[in-house]
């Protein structure tokens, strides 16, 4: 469980988990619990790229949320549509919402206080094994994630020599198209 604060109020703590679900575990009830306060999604492991990519997507949701102009009605929806650059919940959600084939899940609350945090986790501990290392971008998950995120490997290529690696490329491309979609909101 990784937990990041980002200051007061609904949007005070965002809870990031990996988890691997149990065989038949089944995220729905999880989702219709946590539909409030705190608010809950469930994303396909396979396509995130870091820790970064989910904070970047959570500091824009707040942003918006705070300034009255969030386009979903949860605050972790609002994070699935920047962490997915989509601006329908519906193509976020099928865009990255976590499917019955996903072999690995991250979950992402949006909490007022550790103890909503801590709640959050022992629901979700029910459903799965805590594996954090699927937030983590690495060169496995990278050819998949530059295709649904429409990466080109001529900006890969570009970008590594700025910042090391494939991975940490890839990781910064997503940061930006996320960050860009706030523009065409």
């Amino acid at each position: 469980m990784r937990v990041c604060n980002l200051g007061k109020g609904q949007f005070a703590l965002l809870l990031m988990s990996g988890l691997r679900p149990r065989p038949g575990a089944d995220p729905r009830p999880l989702l219709a619990k946590y539909s409030e306060s705190p608010s809950l999604q469930i994303l396909d492991a396979c396509l995130v790229a870091g820790e970064a990519h989910l904070i970047t997507a959570a500091t824009l949701a707040k942003r918006s949320w705070e300034a009255g102009e969030n386009v979903s009605r949860t605050p972790a929806n609002e994070v699935l549509l920047y962490a997915s650059s989509k601006r329908q919940i519906r193509e976020a959600i099928e865009f990255m919402g976590v499917r019955d084939q996903s072999e690995g899940w991250v979950a992402v609350a949006v909490c007022e206080s550790e103890s909503q945090a801590m709640c959050v986790m022992q629901d979700l501990l029910a459903a799965g094994t805590e594996d954090d290392s699927l937030i983590d971008l690495c060169d496995s998950k990278c050819p998949f994630i530059e295709s649904k995120f429409g990466i080109s490997w001529d900006e890969v290529l570009c970008t590594i020599p700025l910042v090391g690696s494939r991975v940490r490329a890839v990781s910064s491309l997503v940061v930006e198209r996320v960050s860009i979609s706030d523009l065409f909101r």
